[in-house]
């Protein structure tokens, strides 16, 4: 039997190394979607945890895993919005590979703090 295969979203905060390929600006960490094609979810978080360990991360917080299914019902935080996850979830199916998308880093949110916004 063959094995179907999903995009998962996994939205979490991971840690971010200096040295990692994410780190643009010197943050500590940063909030984001991972888009990852997979048969199960754990499968799905397995993939991710390896996927961040090679660029020099690692999962501080796992808000949610969901498998994609069409429309997002509810955005509490607007780091991704449905047309990057539709977009990217087909992309990452085609293509068999994970997508990191929305991100925004730990730099970015105290900046946004500063001025008045609430985390995202």
């Amino acid at each position: 039997m063959m094995e179907i295969v999903s995009a998962w979203l996994i939205h979490h905060r991971a840690s971010m190394e200096p040295a990692s390929p994410m780190n643009y600006d010197g943050s500590e960490y940063i909030v984001g979607v991972g888009v990852v094609p997979a048969t199960s979810m754990r499968e799905a978080l397995d993939l991710f945890d390896q996927y961040l360990a090679k660029n020099k991360m690692a999962l501080m917080d796992l808000w949610k895993c969901e498998q994609y299914r069409g429309p997002i019902r509810c955005l509490t935080a607007p780091i991704l919005t449905e047309k990057e996850a539709q977009e990217s979830s087909h992309r990452a199916l085609e293509r068999d590979c994970i997508y990191y998308v929305g991100g925004i880093s730990s730099e970015v949110i105290e900046h946004m703090e500063e001025f008045g916004h609430e985390e995202t």
